[in-house]
Parts: C-alpha cells; structure tokens; sequence
C-alpha cells in the first residue's frame, strides 16, 4: 500500500500543481480579455460621447438657425409695417394741412363752402361773378 499510497499522493501532487498551473493560465487569460474587453469598452465610449457631443452642438447649431432666420424675417416684417404706417400716416397728416390751408385761403377770399339737404355750396362775397370756359368749366373772378 505504501506504493499505492506514494503513487495516490503524487498523483494528487501532481493534479493539484496542474490544477494550479490551468488556474493560474486561465485567470491570465481571463485578465487579459478582462483588459482587452476593458480597452474596447473605453474606446466605444469615448467615441460614443464623441459622437454625441458632435451631434448635440450640431443641432444646437441646427435650432439657432431654425430659430434666428424666423425671428430676424419677423422683426424685417414688422419695421417694414412701421414703417409704411409712419409713411402714410405723414402723407395724411399732409394731406389734412393741404386742407386747411386751402379753407384758410378760401376764408381770406370771402368764400365759405356750405351743405344744404345733402349737398354742397360755395358761397360767394358780393361782386363775383361766375363765368364758363369754352370746355364747360365754371371759373369765378372775384372782386375788381
């Protein structure tokens, strides 16, 4: 037995070195895909954060625009409003003191424009004389 017993304990020797041996190997390839696994992963996130960062200024630069030409068309738009409406707001106003000079210059004339029953006059000073042109025209002269 003692044969037996030597051979049993070196082959459980030698099945344990072995055992220790395909271990030791496999946790060195295990390390070693660990880090080869680690080096890819490290790398598809950086890119992958890449990617993002260059996409997220991207549309960030995409919204601006989207937003920028809209809002400067608006702002065209509305001085272009404010400004016809200033314009024809000054060629009325002028237009009103046309008008008055003309009462005015018709007051000094002696002359004063009327409505009776839905309908206009013009009044005359005493001494005009009204008179028609060749193409049917009405002219008055007044006073001498």
């Amino acid at each position: 037995m003692s044969l037996d017993g030597n051979l049993s304990a070196r082959l459980k020797e030698q099945i344990s070195r072995e055992s220790e041996t395909i271990q030791g190997a496999t946790q060195e390839q295990l390390n070693a895909m660990r880090s080869g696994l680690q080096g890819i992963y490290a790398d598809a996130l950086s890119t992958i954060e890449a990617d993002m960062q260059s996409q997220s200024k991207a549309l960030a630069k995409r919204m601006r625009s989207l937003i920028l030409w809209p809002s400067l068309l608006l702002v065209m738009i509305s001085l272009v409003i404010c400004g016809g409406a200033w314009a024809w707001t000054q060629y009325q106003w002028t237009q009103i003191q046309e008008q008055q000079q003309r009462l005015l210059e018709l007051d000094t004339l002696g002359l004063e424009v009327v409505e009776r029953e839905g309908r206009e006059y013009v009044l005359m000073p005493s001494g005009a004389q009204a008179f028609k042109t060749d193409s049917g025209l009405v002219y008055v002269r007044l006073g001498e």
